[in-house]
């Protein structure tokens, strides 16, 4: 028999999908998250890239004043003070005493921790051998004597084009970590707010749906 590698036609199709899923993952609150929601927030964000940081913080303020929030940027509001200021820890103590000097109580801080991209691959096709009939019986169209039971020919293999499907799927995984600076330093952190987003088309849709997430936990009381 004629090996079937020979009659192989492989195809590899890419598949991207173009709406992106986004997801709220893991999110803790204290007892007194609901204290930083009446306070003026300072959204900052970790990103190394300076636009990239500013859109973070743009849309999620935005977000933020649309729920009614007292919320701005870092970039707008402290022009000067970039993430390279916020590493030391005596750094971030002197930036926090500007913030409080301001009456700025609350701090958002955002960060993309992880991208990670999940590849399947699906094979269609190729050779397929059929089931040997050859020794069993079948009942025969004309259905007497001899001929009432005949036996069937063995069938060759079915040769179909293989096709490979290969499907990549990229993840974004993000945080926001929330901070009441009028309380005590042990109770400082009073949210964290984890959120996936798979497979956007683009950055924009990254921020517009992790901003989305950040801002459905600043529920405001009516």
């Amino acid at each position: 028999m004629k090996k079937a590698n020979q009659f192989l036609l492989l195809s590899i199709i890419t598949l991207f999908t173009s709406c992106a899923s986004v997801k709220v993952g893991d999110v803790w609150k204290s007892d007194d998250f609901s204290t930083v929601i009446n306070k003026q927030i300072i959204v900052v964000s970790k990103s190394q890239e300076g636009t990239i940081s500013e859109s973070y913080e743009r849309e999620i303020a935005n977000h933020l004043r649309d729920k009614g929030i007292n919320a701005v940027e870092l970039y707008i509001k402290y022009p000067a003070i970039g993430d390279h200021k916020l590493k030391k820890r005596e750094d971030i103590k002197a930036v926090e005493n500007r913030f409080k000097a301001d009456g700025i109580s609350g701090i958002i801080v955002v960060a993309l921790k992880d991208v990670k991209t999940k590849t399947k691959v699906i094979t269609e096709g190729g050779y397929t051998p059929y089931t040997d009939e050859s020794n069993k019986s079948f009942l025969s169209f004309r259905a007497y004597n001899a001929d009432f039971y005949k036996g069937v020919p063995t069938l060759g293999a079915l040769e179909t084009p293989e096709t490979t499907i290969v499907q990549r799927s990229k993840t974004y995984f993000l945080e926001a970590v929330v901070y009441d600076l009028s309380l005590a330093e042990n109770k400082q952190l009073v949210g964290v707010i984890q959120a996936d987003v798979t497979d956007p088309e683009n950055v924009e849709e990254v921020l517009k749906g992790f901003s989305k997430i950040i801002a459905k936990q600043f529920k405001t009381k009516q």
